[in-house]
């Protein structure tokens, strides 16, 4: 199962084959995972298997819940580029790629301290500068939009991730919780619109269906908590970051 795994590969596969390789795909994963706990205290393993098993319901094939399980390892799994690639082939690799966040080491490095001349900041300290953090909200759309192009699933993936995302924001302070609604709010919602005309016919149904949910769920937490979000510590403008 080494090598390039594209598409055609899938459809080639037999039901038992297809689960050897999932369970493979989740070993992988909750390795990369096992020292890591989400802020809710639950391991962060939970959180990548949740995904999968949203894209699994939802029926749009391996490829797309194998990247379910996987879109973490990159970004914080401890995992890198060419191992991914040689385990699961290079569009698994390329769709964890883009759905992959810039570290914010390298954004304090690049964008702020060496402009700046100031020392390193702990990374703990990002979500308190609004510049970076619009910074690389900004940066992180683009690289979806970018991979969208060529692997329309990695919205439904992302739009999965979110909503299982949202069942722990409340575990954040108000200050993040909020910038956290408020990207979802004026960011992904028009991406998520936007792209839904270029959805192809055998994903137009689940999307369709995901996008919906999305939107009622991302109302429903708005409504619940309506005091954080009375006043937005972040506005529209200020994630339109000049590049």
């Amino acid at each position: 199962m080494h090598g390039a795994i594209g598409v055609p590969f899938f459809f080639s596969l037999s039901n038992r084959r297809m689960s050897v390789f999932i369970e493979k795909v989740k070993f992988f994963a909750q390795n990369c995972h096992k020292n890591e706990v989400r802020k809710s205290g639950a391991p962060y393993y939970s959180h990548p298997l949740a995904v999968y098993k949203r894209v699994r319901s939802l029926g749009i094939g391996v490829r797309a819940e194998s990247v379910a399980l996987l879109h973490d390892v990159l970004e914080n799994g401890g995992a890198n580029f060419e191992e991914v690639r040689e385990q699961f082939g290079k569009d698994i690799a390329n769709m964890v790629l883009y759905l992959s966040k810039k570290s914010k080491k390298s954004y304090f490095q690049l964008e702020h301290n060496i402009e700046k001349n100031i020392p390193l900041k702990k990374t703990s300290c990002f979500n308190d500068d609004p510049e970076l953090y619009a910074k690389r909200t900004s940066d992180y759309i683009k690289r979806i939009e970018k991979g969208a192009t060529r692997y329309p699933e990695i919205l439904i993936i992302k739009m999965c991730d979110q909503l299982d995302n949202l069942e722990d924001c409340f575990v954040f302070s108000i200050k993040k919780y909020t910038r956290i609604i408020e990207a979802m709010t004026l960011l992904y919602i028009p991406l998520y619109q936007e792209h839904q005309k270029n959805i192809p016919e055998n994903l137009k149904l689940p999307y369709a269906k995901l996008f919906n949910e999305f939107k009622l769920t991302l109302k429903q937490v708005r409504s619940e908590h309506p005091r954080s979000l009375r006043k937005s510590v972040i506005g529209k403008n200020q994630f339109m970051v000049s590049t």
